[in-house]
């Protein structure tokens, strides 16, 4: 059964109250820009570990040993926490009109 239209705006009335007013604005916060990047990388580890293997075995040494495997295997981790503590900082919204 779909809703009608009223139910529609109602139900979209009710998630309103729950989103901070700058939603439209969100892409900008660097909170929201990392947790994308690790949601990326988490994404790619996950879709594609094979290839990721390939790619690392091709890299130059003197790249492989300035960055070990583990940092690799951290990074979605490390970027989630980071986007934890960019959401306490302060962030000015530029707006570009």
């Amino acid at each position: 059964m779909t809703p009608s239209l009223r139910e529609m705006k109602d139900r979209t009335r009710a998630l309103q109250e729950h989103v901070i007013d700058e939603w439209r604005e969100g892409w900008r916060f660097w909170s929201v820009r990392i947790q994308a990047a690790a949601v990326a990388a988490g994404t790619v580890l996950a879709a594609m570990p094979n290839e990721l293997a390939q790619l690392w075995a091709s890299l130059p040494p003197e790249l492989r040993t300035a960055m070990p495997p583990a940092v690799v295997r951290w990074l979605p981790i490390l970027l989630g926490l980071s986007a934890i503590a960019a959401r306490f900082l302060k962030q000015g919204v530029s707006r570009h009109d």
